[in-house]
């Protein structure tokens, strides 16, 4: 199984994520789903590490959500 680290960054985002949801939505709810929903996926990644889009696709998708 591959190593996977999450960084700093990442888990300060996960955490902003969850009081978002949790307090701004008031959805305790919706809260465990979506970190369920996240830490899955993060474990397909530790497994297939080759999982999601390539780097050029990444960078396009990034670059249009820019300009919305």
């Amino acid at each position: 199984m591959n190593k996977l680290h999450i960084s700093d960054d990442a888990q300060n985002d996960l955490a902003k994520i969850k009081q978002y949801i949790t307090e701004e939505l008031g959805n305790p709810t919706a809260t465990l789903s979506t970190m369920r929903k996240i830490t899955a996926d993060i474990r397909a990644l530790k497994q297939h590490a080759l999982l999601g889009l390539d780097c050029p696709q990444l960078r396009q998708c990034l670059t249009v959500t820019a300009f919305l």
